[in-house]
């Protein structure tokens, strides 16, 4: 019974993997509409607008850090992929937090000019 009941729970755990696999690949394909999203936001910004450094940091990291999540995840090793699918997630989620601050903080801007 222990062999059959490990086996069950062990292919519990892989199908969970896949179907955290298969979310991250569906974020990596909708983050980069966010991003467009984003830019879109600065170009609308006044010519006269320079961003605080700490803003300008920040859009400089989330693209970086979301350029470097969609890579991680479109990795070919569904094994990799797999593995590494919690701590992608996370990151996912922290890029799209960012993001949502970056562009609740230029709505803001913008309704202040």
């Amino acid at each position: 019974m222990d062999v059959i009941s490990g086996s069950i729970t062990l292919i519990a755990a892989v199908i969970q993997r896949c179907a955290l696999v298969k979310k991250n690949q569906q974020e990596a394909t909708a983050l980069p509409t966010r991003l467009r999203r984003l830019d879109v936001c600065l170009k609308a910004l006044p010519d006269s607008y320079v961003p605080l450094p700490e803003l300008q940091s920040a859009l400089d990291s989330v693209v970086k850090r979301a350029d470097a999540v969609i890579t991680t995840c479109e990795s070919p090793s569904l094994f990799a992929a797999a593995f590494k699918a919690s701590s992608i997630a996370a990151e996912f989620s922290r890029v799209q937090h960012d993001i949502g601050a970056i562009l609740q903080e230029l709505q803001v801007y913008g309704r202040v000019v």
